[in-house]
This record gives structure tokens, sequence and C-alpha cells, in this order.
């Protein structure tokens, strides 16, 4: 292994400790430990606890893509 993938490791793995500490428990995707399998498992369990009840389920989706076309880049990078 090479000593730049050694360094990479150690890097990441102290921003996944950090990143850790101020995401919260429902968000999902990019983690290891809770990606969109297990959110679409939970809105399901859910989904199907309030059909029991026969409770109303309302689900939003929003699509984040169609928002960031939107986005002066050029703007943005110049403000970063």
């Amino acid at each position: 292994m090479h000593c730049s993938m050694i360094v990479l490791k150690l890097l990441s793995h102290r921003l996944d400790t950090k990143a850790e500490l101020y995401l919260g428990k429902g968000q999902y995707g990019f983690r290891e430990r809770g990606g969109t399998r297990d959110a679409t498992a939970v809105r399901q369990v859910l989904y199907e606890r309030n059909l029991e009840y026969n409770n109303k389920v309302f689900v939003c989706y929003v699509d984040y893509e169609k928002a960031f076309d939107w986005i002066n880049w050029v703007k943005m990078v110049e403000i970063l």
C-alpha cells in the first residue's frame, strides 16, 4: 500500500468521525451506516404501521437536482 493511501484512509476516518457528531440520525445517504436503502425501509415500516390504524400518510419528494440547475456556478465560485 502506498503512503498516500495510508494518509488518505487516516484523513477519511477522521473526517467521518467528526461528521458523525454533526449529522442527525435521520440523515441518510453517502454514509457507511444509513444509506438510502435504510431510508426506504423506514418509510415502508411507517407506512404499514399507519395503515394498520387507518391513518393517512403523506409523502413529499423534492428533486434537488432541478434546484441545482438554476445555480450560477461562476458567481458561487467567486463568492467562495
